[in-house]
């Protein structure tokens, strides 16, 4: 049976766990950046098609011990490779060693000299190094004197849903918005809030979530032949069920951004995803979210799930303390009761919220040390 290993991002493992499990997966061992299962192929590439959080899934191709790198080569030289890679095949090697292989980019120009000279010794036409637009993706990874080579089950990374038109400063990443909509406990039929949306990731990711349900990640599957190579019994075609697209309704997701064209790419995005209609995004500031929400029954429950700006998105830390100030003071006195769940990379601007968080979570956010936290601002009587 083969082993699988799908990779998240540090903090966002309890919830791939929950996905893998979801899909009648057997898990075999994790560690801090992914879990190794294996499990009936229908159930792993549903599981496949569907993550949020997920931004790598590979099958493994070998696993053995090594002693330095040339016994590496002699072992991955050997690999039956003319089962993956067939002529004219376009390939890239990815890859994060340590220990036995020290240096990543060695091992990755060793597995691919030994990939070569194999094709090489049989005599068989060479599949093509390429690295813009690889058919196929195969990724290193060791530890202490064990190598471990897989292939990666899609032709990009996860974290990129293609709908992203270009990439803005500091934009949020499709699955840590996701992970950020599951720690918040945003569901459906609640209203969703992003005052400082963007490019209108958080928003876009919980569109998609309504109107589609699974299977985000359908068209990213490596070429059909590649996977029928290794999985020749398995029925590509009819993996998965047609997915249910919903009716849409009045649309409970929100986003105002400040900047025009932070708006007009959000839109752009939202376009491309299939879902512009379920999102109403406005040019605007926090104080025009109570004219927006008066057009809804004050007893639907309200998310604020956001990515505040900070960084490349705002000049000074003076105004990213003025933002956090002004959106604790907003919501204390128009939002209750409500839900707010945060991501920042300055754990320290949390305190100008003044609010009593109720969980957090730490997680690396584009290799920046990060934290989600969620707060609920609740009603309570005035006392007489």
């Amino acid at each position: 049976m083969h082993e699988f290993h799908a990779i998240c991002s540090e903090g966002l493992l309890s919830f791939l766990r929950e996905e893998v499990l979801s899909h009648n997966l057997k898990i075999q061992s994790e560690n801090r950046g992914g879990i190794f299962f294996t499990g009936e192929l229908s159930d792993v590439f549903q599981f496949l098609a569907s993550t949020e959080v997920s931004s790598k899934v590979g099958v493994s191709l070998a696993g053995f011990s090594i002693l330095d790198l040339d016994e590496f080569y002699d072992k991955a030289v050997n690999l039956p490779w003319e089962k993956v890679l067939g002529p004219r095949t376009k390939f890239k090697i990815e890859g994060k060693t340590k220990d036995c292989l020290p240096d990543s980019r060695f091992a990755i120009y060793k597995l691919k000299d030994a990939i070569l000279d194999h094709f090489r010794e049989i005599e068989a036409p060479f599949p093509d190094v390429d690295l813009e637009s690889p058919d196929v993706i195969l990724n290193i990874r060791s530890f202490q004197n064990q190598v471990r080579i897989e292939l990666l089950l899609h032709k990009s990374s996860l974290t990129k849903r293609g709908y992203r038109e270009k990439a803005g400063d500091a934009t949020l990443r499709e699955n840590i918005a996701a992970g950020l909509l599951k720690f918040s406990g945003w569901k459906e039929n609640t209203i969703l809030i992003d005052p400082y949306c963007g490019q209108g990731t958080i928003l876009i990711e919980a569109a998609l979530k309504l109107k589609m349900g699974l299977y985000k990640n359908k068209n990213n599957l490596i070429a059909k032949r590649i996977l029928i190579n290794l999985f020749p019994d398995f029925d590509f075609e009819n993996f998965l069920p047609e997915a249910k697209v919903k009716a849409k309704s009045k649309p409970l997701l929100i986003g105002l951004d400040i900047s025009s064209r932070a708006i007009e790419q959000a839109q752009l995005d939202a376009k491309k995803a299939g879902v512009e209609e379920w999102i109403h995004f406005t040019e605007g500031n926090l104080h025009e979210l109570s004219f927006l929400l008066s057009q809804y029954p004050q007893e639907i429950e309200r998310f604020i799930v956001t990515d505040p700006p900070f960084g490349k998105r705002l000049g000074t830390r003076e105004d990213a303390v003025a933002i956090y100030t002004e959106l604790g003071a907003y919501l204390k006195e128009h939002l209750k009761p409500s839900n707010l769940c945060i991501i920042t990379s300055d754990p320290s601007l949390l305190g100008h919220l003044k609010l009593k968080k109720e969980a957090e979570l730490s997680l690396k956010n584009s290799n920046l040390k990060s934290k989600m936290v969620k707060y609920k601002i609740e009603w309570k009587p005035e006392k007489s």
